[in-house]
């Protein structure tokens, strides 16, 4: 029996929450067997916690020997219980990485990861440079790649119009945490925008922390109701420089393949993504988008654009938008695993 493990999600607000519960759904389309509890959203923590511990124990009991169980990663202590409890039963674990959390400053250390990752079977990284890192680390279990996240909320809410495309090619969407701690790069940029508008969705933007902020719309949270039909690319970029990734959400940048990169590409979106990224060697040879070294070679880089080449950076993304709704990324990890 193929099987996956849910959970309780406290809440759903962020992305990365959102793939995960959009992977279930998908895993169940495949005709993979939930087991234990089904998925639930309680944003009590008492609550959440012995949901999530009900179905780390109860869960693994209806496996039996040689059973596959997929359980996505992270899961907080849950995790290895769910593990251990599925190697009772001689079933296999194969752990799908949502998130590694020791980039994010205290929250866990890389031994502490890399000791709950291990007892998993199998692990699915997001694409070859997390699995680099994984085995810089001396990980020591099967590694496969996922290359793109599972979303399954976006719909055709991004999507363009040809109108608005014959402009010139100018609204970029930029989706993510927009305080200064986690993004300064946003409050760079600014000045090298030009005739490009920056249409903002996410959190704690702090419009008098920017060099300039003329071209940037604030449009708060992201939500399927708030936003824009006018976009023309979506900004694949993070930490605290313009001048290529850096501070710490850009060093996970070079690891990691962003759920906004799947949002941007669900609504055929070509990416604009720096070199440093994980997924710009992706993008780059499937005809994505524009990859850059600097934000500030920004506007040249979307000037120089032709609309014939816009026109099949559309296409290539509308393909791969496909691809994801019909799950053919994470079909192929599994089935590379199994």
């Amino acid at each position: 029996m193929y099987s996956f493990l849910s959970r309780n999600y406290r809440s759903l607000s962020s992305l990365v929450s959102q793939s995960m519960a959009s992977t279930e759904a998908q895993l169940e389309r495949m005709g993979y067997t939930r087991v234990g509890l089904r998925q639930s959203h309680s944003s009590n923590a008492i609550i959440s916690g012995l949901r999530n511990l009900c179905t780390a124990i109860v869960g693994p009991l209806s496996l039996r020997r040689g059973d596959t169980l997929v359980v996505q990663y992270p899961f907080g202590p849950m995790f290895s219980l769910a593990c251990r409890m599925a190697h009772l039963k001689r079933a296999r674990v194969v752990a799908i990485i949502g998130e590694l959390r020791s980039f994010q400053k205290n929250k866990i250390t890389i031994p502490e990861e890399l000791t709950r990752l291990e007892y998993a079977d199998h692990v699915i990284a997001h694409n070859d440079a997390m699995a680099e890192w994984l085995l810089e680390q001396v990980f020591r279990k099967p590694i496969n790649k996922l290359t793109l996240a599972t979303i399954n909320l976006l719909g055709g809410a991004l999507s363009t119009d040809e109108d608005v495309c014959a402009t010139g090619f100018k609204s970029i969407a930029f989706i993510g945490n927009l305080s200064i701690r986690h993004n300064k790069f946003l409050y760079q940029i600014g000045p090298h925008l030009g005739n490009l508008h920056l249409q903002l969705y996410g959190r704690d933007f702090d419009r008098s922390m920017c060099i300039a902020s003329g071209n940037m719309i604030d449009n708060g949270q992201w939500t399927m109701d708030n936003v824009q039909c006018s976009l023309h690319y979506g900004l694949l970029w993070a930490g605290a420089s313009i001048d290529g990734y850096k501070g710490e959400a850009g060093e996970y940048a070079r690891v990691s393949s962003p759920v906004e990169a799947s949002l941007y590409l669900s609504a055929g979106l070509p990416i604009i993504v720096g070199r440093d990224a994980a997924l710009a060697p992706f993008i780059e040879s499937h005809g994505l988008g524009i990859i850059v070294d600097s934000l500030t070679e920004l506007q040249d880089a979307v000037a120089a654009v032709t609309p014939e080449q816009y026109e099949q950076m559309s296409s290539n993304a509308e393909k791969i938008a496909l691809m994801l709704e019909n799950g053919d990324f994470i079909k192929d990890a599994l089935d590379s695993v199994n």
